[in-house]
């Protein structure tokens, strides 16, 4: 078997998920496929078969990767095949406009996800966070989630008090 460039496995994740070549943005496609509904995934893992959890990681030039987008849509299996399988960081910075500083917890804590929060925290995120509107994943959690996994977020942050606060704003 021919090794496939990181560019051509981009180009078959289009070509696996069924899009029509015009529109299909490839990075846009794996984007959608992570955040894919529980009869997708199957295809979504073979997209994936050939790469490494390095490469997912450093896959932001729309700013978001697909960690950020499983934990954002609430794909709990993506999330985990992701994280667990293709060891991809559970810590990854967005880098886009209006989401820059943003770690896959502030997605999953923004859109109410308090399962994927709690499966991000078993995964021993950092929460010693600022994005670049000034929330960290407590603030966020105050007004999003219960107050049970508002106080585990507080418990986790004072257990990361040798790990300095990363502020994005």
């Amino acid at each position: 078997m021919v090794p496939v460039s990181f560019a051509g496995r981009l180009a078959l994740v289009c070509l696996v998920m069924n899009d029509s070549n015009d529109r299909c943005s490839t990075e846009a496609q794996l984007l959608n496929a992570a955040g894919s509904k529980k009869s997708q995934h199957e295809t979504f893992r073979n997209a994936l078969a050939e790469w490494t959890g390095r490469e997912i990681d450093q896959m932001l030039h729309t700013g978001k990767n697909p960690v950020h987008m499983a934990a954002w849509k609430g794909s709990l299996d993506n999330l985990q095949y992701l994280v667990e399988k293709l060891h991809c960081n559970v810590d990854v910075v967005s880098t886009g406009t209006y989401s820059y500083g943003k770690t896959p917890i502030f997605f999953a804590l923004t859109q109410s996800r308090e399962d994927i929060t709690n499966y991000l925290l078993d995964r021993n995120v950092c929460v010693k966070i600022i994005n670049n509107k000034g929330q960290s994943p407590l603030s966020i959690a105050s007004s999003h989630l219960s107050l049970l996994t508002v106080e585990r977020i507080r418990g986790i942050e004072k257990l990361q008090h040798g790990i300095p606060w990363q502020n994005y704003r």
